[in-house]
């Protein structure tokens, strides 16, 4: 994964190119594929710019003969609009990716759309589609949909046991996918909620992790090191 960050970042001109052309040649399908499958490396590069390109393609008319492709378009654009806090326009295009979905019999696409709609809504509406996602995700055995289920439902839920059991399941699955930026980041946010609780060893096992996770996948790709709150809160108790 940090290859592939990197080798991205060094490619952007490459696929600004491919873009462009795909937009000159009126090649709607392809140009929706490659920006929405290429999600990740905008939220490393420039948000905006995806954005950009996301808006070009799905404002064609054109974009409606391809359902598929327009489903998986809507749904980075919806994210990248909630991470702008454009909510209502972000939550217009999280329904009509999910219908899009549930037409034309895209599971994957399901359940990205059900964890997007689940990060705009309130705590028990939010689970409810979290829960939905993840019983999806295991039906087709996918890993990294399911840890992104778990992950998501820790965050929703007050209990302790119950919120750290989630983050500790996906953890695991994020290991077992290979998906090094999630796994930094979320064990991070569970080093630093253990330091809040005054679980120290286990937080300083967590935040180490984290950081050393952050510093393998530079250069190339942006990770927000949540491990260095972690270890503020601990000097911070330690005096």
């Amino acid at each position: 994964q940090a290859r592939w960050f990197s080798l991205l970042f060094d490619e952007r001109d490459n696929i600004r190119a491919a873009l462009s052309w795909a937009n000159d040649t009126g090649d709607v399908e392809a140009g929706m594929y490659i920006t929405s499958g290429l999600d990740r490396f905008w939220d490393n590069f420039d948000i905006r710019e995806g954005l950009g390109w996301l808006d070009e393609f799905l404002h064609k008319p054109k974009s409606k003969a391809y359902p598929v492709a327009r489903a998986k378009a809507l749904c980075t654009q919806g994210r990248y609009l909630e991470y702008l806090q454009q909510s209502v326009q972000a939550r217009s295009a999280a329904h009509e990716s999910l219908d899009l979905c549930r037409a034309y019999g895209d599971k994957e696409g399901e359940i990205d759309a059900l964890l997007l709609l689940g990060l705009m809504s309130d705590p028990l509406t939010s689970i409810e589609l979290n829960l939905q996602a993840l019983a999806l995700a295991q039906a087709l055995d996918d890993t990294l949909r399911q840890a992104d289920a778990l992950n998501n439902l820790g965050f929703d839920n007050r209990d302790i046991k119950t919120r750290v059991g989630y983050w500790e399941n996906a953890i695991a699955l994020y290991r077992e996918a290979g998906d090094l930026r999630d796994l930094a980041w979320l064990l991070g946010y569970l080093g630093f909620f253990l330091a809040l609780n005054g679980d120290i060893e286990p937080a300083e096992k967590c935040l180490d992790e984290s950081n050393l996770l952050v510093q393998q996948l530079q250069p190339g790709s942006f990770v927000s090191n949540v491990a260095k709150d972690g270890y503020a809160q601990l000097a911070f108790m330690r005096g």
